[in-house]
């Protein structure tokens, strides 16, 4: 056995060198290359190569052993090849690998003792590395093997459960199982909630790395030591950016934006960046105070305004969108100066109906009747598209004259007129004679024809002779 090993290794160099003397040149063997290329691919320096034959491992003498360097790796992901030998085997041993150029060769573990296995890992390109792995066999009690987990990383604070269920025992024995802190954090006051259990958990209470180290015994063998390393950090976790529900808003009405919905959920404090990322061609619209979390934006133009916000907690950011709809809009101003003197104070109204109160008691002396009052006077602004006035009427609703009652009317306002975009229109309200003393309710009303919105409007007069 051991004459047909050397036969083959032999066989092999030869095989290598005859490939090599055939090297393809392009040219029919010429060696008359400048730059000494052969045709063959060079090496590439940068890729990092790394041969892993696996775990060292205790077995039972008789066992077929499974190889195992499928954990080596090239950096630049290309295919590897595997080339497995023993390097040395027990003396009453013949022992050699099946399947040597595979991931996962195998030998039979046929004699006490220790076996090296040597694995050569090539890239195709010149580039090899190599890794050894030791199997010990023995005929009595086998030493039980101890697998510590897999490392972990969690975020700090996060209970950390190890996971020592991989060990094994060749002989089948049961196990009892010994964790310890090699190293933690400074400041860590962790600890294990049960150091003899498979699967102990413990708190990662700052951040850093934890080593543990894990040994099994069978009854009678304490395994090697293996360990596990888990890194706790405290991660950033990115805000969640809420820019508010859209919303319909008349024109020329501000509407307040409200960014206070977004969240982090490590509770940092956050930036708020707002802009106006697109509005109606014939706007000049701007936000006020972007960077608060309420701005506020006064539209004027009908359409649509799309606002973005942006929220940061100084590493990371998120960003969301709202709508801001403007439509069209009839404002109703109202006069709220002296009617009797005159002089005008024009106010917008937010609603479709308007109550006063007017006292008069500027009566001449014995008039047992008012010829003519100008309850109201008011002018109707249209916005974004043109308005029709319908069914415009008026009546007196309350009346404590015993006598004939007052006669309404309106000056500048019929039913059937037009209030065009960008215009206005004034009217006034009147009553006429009015019987003196007396309290009186006078309504005046109109539909819109676009929108069906009834406008009221609606006087208490009190008149009060002086005398």
């Amino acid at each position: 056995m051991v004459f047909d090993r050397i036969s083959r290794w032999c066989v092999l160099a030869l095989l290598v060198l005859a490939l090599a003397g055939c090297g393809g040149g392009g040219g029919g063997g010429s060696d008359d290359d400048d730059d000494g290329n052969d045709g063959a691919d060079p090496g590439e320096p940068n890729a990092t190569l790394n041969a892993d034959a696996g775990d060292d491992r205790d077995v039972v003498t008789g066992t077929t052993v499974t190889l195992d360097g499928s954990d080596s790796t090239v950096s630049d992901d290309a295919s590897l090849a595997f080339a497995w030998r023993l390097v040395s085997i027990p003396d009453d041993s013949d022992a050699d690998i099946a399947d040597g150029d595979t991931a996962t060769p195998r030998f039979s573990a046929e004699a006490d003792g220790t076996y090296v296995a040597e694995l050569t890992v090539a890239d195709g390109r010149g580039n090899e590395a190599t890794d050894r792995v030791t199997v010990t066999a023995t005929s009595g009690n086998t030493r039980p093997s101890a697998d510590a987990g897999a490392d972990q990383a969690v975020k700090t604070g996060a209970e950390v459960m190890l996971d020592g269920t991989g060990s094994r025992d060749a002989d089948g024995d049961d196990l009892s199982y010994r964790w310890a802190f090699v190293s933690q954090p400074s400041g860590s006051a962790a600890s294990l909630d049960d150091a003899t259990a498979a699967t102990p958990t413990f708190v990662a209470d700052a951040a850093g790395d934890y080593t543990l180290s894990l040994v099994v015994n069978d009854g009678e063998r304490d395994s090697r030591e293996d360990r596990v390393t888990v890194t706790a950090s405290t991660a950033n976790s990115a805000p969640v950016a809420d820019a508010g529900p859209d919303r319909n808003v008349s024109v020329n009405e501000t509407a307040t934006l409200d960014g206070r919905g977004s969240s982090d959920a490590d509770d940092d404090d956050l930036s708020y960046d707002w802009r106006l990322v697109s509005r109606p061609d014939d706007s000049a619209a701007s936000l006020a105070d972007p960077n608060d979390a309420q701005p506020s934006l006064t539209t004027d133009a009908v359409g649509d305004y799309i606002v973005e916000l942006t929220v940061s907690d100084g590493q990371a950011s998120d960003t969301d969108r709202a709508t801001v709809s403007a439509g069209p809009v009839l404002v109703l101003f109202v006069d709220r100066g002296n009617p009797v003197d005159g002089s005008p104070d024009y106010t917008a109204t937010d609603a479709n109906i308007f109550a006063s109160q007017l006292t008069i008691t500027e009566i001449p002396d014995g008039a047992d009747m008012l010829g003519s009052l100008r309850v109201g006077r008011f002018r109707l602004e249209a916005t974004g598209q043109a308005y029709t006035i319908d069914d415009l009427r008026y009546e007196v609703v309350r009346s404590t004259s015993d006598g004939n009652e007052p006669e309404l009317s309106v000056d500048g306002l019929a039913s059937g007129d037009t209030v065009v975009a960008g215009d206005s229109l004034a009217f006034a309200t009147f009553a006429e004679n009015i019987p003196v003393p007396g309290e009186y309710r006078f309504d005046f009303m109109f539909t819109v024809r676009e929108t069906g919105e009834d406008y009221r409007l609606t006087f208490r007069v009190d008149l009060t002779d002086a005398d």
